[in-house]
């Protein structure tokens, strides 16, 4: 979701409260540079399993509850990145800042939240939920300054040049904004159009990386055990501020960035697939559309819609045009491809071609390097997830809509036997835990995940399946959680290493509903 402009979003009451700016359920895309005022609900919402990159947007006049919510009570375990944002509040509405419950792990920064209220009672610029309210740290570069708009009353949210969120964004060079400056927070700063250049300055094609991930991270020796794997490093995950997959298999929609030489005089181009060890190679034919701006001579910018490939050209199908002079959108982007029905590992190469006549082209014979091609191991399996049976701890039944009576032979423990697995040994994580009542989170379990090394040998590990485990106490912060009367919510989540180079893809769940009687009232819910 990149540069929209959100506006005017309301509903007729009661429901005036859901009319958000963006609202995500069991989605993580990038919302960048996109301008959210005059909203009913939230700026952005997130419920679920959301891990999206939330990077130089201004969110300015909501009316309800938070500018980025990821307090939702079903909100699950991930780390958000929000960066570069303006929140500003801009009316006199009991709304917050930036709030989330525990359960996510947001990487936040370089933010200016101003103005808001203490809707929580407990927080209101940056606020978590752990069983009450808390206001924490903005993290690095956070301020809370008017960010001096030029004109917010007609829409026109440009800064003033003396805006203290002028400069104020991620010093890292990858957020700088067009001019080579550094990052201004909000929605006009970063990098809005993609005037970049479109080759490297020596000779021949290098593949540069698969989504966020350079394509050094993928391991290429085939003596390696995870050859074909993404290994991020610790360094390159820090200063891209990206996962840091390991062992992670490649899923889903994949986009390959590439450049040509500058002076390589190629037009067109196609990407090749084999089969990894056979020369059974195949042109890819996935659709890729590119924007193509120009800058018109009253400061207007126009826009069109340029459809790069696949083209046939004198006999020589899936071609892709070579974008060169002008701004493009993703200008090194080559190909958006579609793995999600393989399996196995390929190695993906490319042909470059010359235009010579209006309907022909001539193959360019270009200088190898190491980088003009790469092995990637693609999978695409879905992750199994099942609470199979629940026992007390004497291994007494608890039928479906068999009420828990809570303690049971003067134990309050339970016996699950749970399946949480990968077939082809690509599990991430999983965790068992439960709620109770209107999803108030009432313990963990138990949980386990993959951290290069488990009880399969790298880079396997297919988590657990048909697995009894010893009878278990809900946990919280280490302490035993009592049970209440009341009815329970038991979840099992797991996830896989699969990833299309920007966030984590196969993740699967499981409820298990039952009624708890513990003799002991539930607590008070916090309002």
């Amino acid at each position: 979701l990149r540069e929209n402009i959100i506006t005017n979003i309301s509903r007729p009451a009661p429901h005036e409260t859901s009319a958000d700016g963006i609202r995500l359920d069991d989605s993580s895309p990038l919302i960048q540079n996109n301008l959210i005022y005059d909203v009913g609900g939230m700026g952005i919402r997130a419920q679920g399993a959301c891990e999206p990159d939330i990077i130089n947007n201004t969110i300015f006049d909501y009316r309800y509850y938070a500018g980025i919510s990821f307090a939702a009570l079903n909100i699950g375990p991930g780390s958000p990145v929000i960066k570069n944002n303006i929140v500003m509040r801009g009316n006199d509405q009991p709304v917050g800042g930036i709030l989330w419950n525990a359960t996510c792990t947001p990487e936040i920064s370089y933010n200016n939240v101003f103005g808001p209220a203490n809707v929580t009672g407990g927080g209101s610029f940056y606020a978590v939920h752990n069983g009450s309210w808390m206001e924490v740290s903005g993290g690095p570069g956070a301020i809370s300054e008017d960010p001096q708009f030029i004109d917010p009353d007609h829409g026109y949210f440009y800064l003033d040049p003396l805006s203290l969120c002028v400069d104020a964004g991620d010093p890292n060079p990858i957020y700088n904004d067009n001019d080579g400056s550094r990052n201004d927070m909000g929605a006009f700063g970063g990098n809005l159009l993609d005037p970049g250049a479109t080759g490297h300055s020596g000779s021949g094609f290098i593949f540069t990386g698969i989504g966020k991930i350079p394509i050094t991270e993928i391991v290429a020796d085939p003596m390696d055990l995870s050859h074909g794997l993404f290994k991020v490093s610790d360094t390159v995950a820090n200063d891209l501020h990206i996962h840091k997959f390991t062992d992670a298999p490649l899923g889903g929609y994949a986009w390959l960035h590439g450049l040509f030489g500058m002076s390589d005089d190629v037009d067109y181009y196609q990407i090749v697939a084999a089969p990894y060890g056979t020369s059974a190679t195949e042109t890819l034919d996935d659709s890729l559309v590119k924007t193509l701006f120009t800058i018109n001579p009253d400061g207007t910018v126009s826009s069109t819609r340029v459809e790069m490939g696949p083209q046939s050209i004198g006999g020589v199908d899936n071609l892709y045009l070579l974008n060169k002079e002008g701004y493009w959108s993703f200008t090194d982007l080559r190909l958006i491809w579609n793995t999600t029905g393989l399996s196995g590992k390929y190695t993906v190469s490319y042909k470059a071609y010359r235009l010579t006549g209006p309907d022909t082209v001539v193959e360019v014979p270009l200088p190898r390097n190491d980088l003009d091609h790469f092995t990637v191991l693609i999978n695409n399996d879905p992750v199994h997830t099942e609470i199979e049976s629940i026992t007390y701890a004497d291994g007494t039944p608890i039928l479906e809509c068999e009420k828990i009576v809570m303690p049971h032979d003067s134990d309050s423990s339970l016996i699950f036997t749970i399946t949480a697995h990968h077939p082809a040994g690509y599990l991430r994580s999983y965790h068992l835990n439960c709620f109770w009542g209107n999803n108030r989170y009432g313990g963990l379990f138990t949980s386990d995940q993959y951290v290069g090394s488990h009880d399969m040998p790298p880079p396997l590990w297919d988590g657990v399946l048909h697995h009894t485990l010893p009878p278990l106490l809900p946990m919280i912060g280490g302490s035993v959680e009592p049970w209440y009367t009341c009815a329970y919510h038991f979840h099992l989540e797991g996830t896989a290493r699969i990833t299309d180079g920007v966030h984590y893809l196969k993740w699967s769940e499981d409820n298990v509903y039952q009624s708890v009687d513990a003799g002991v009232a539930p607590i008070t819910p916090t309002p």
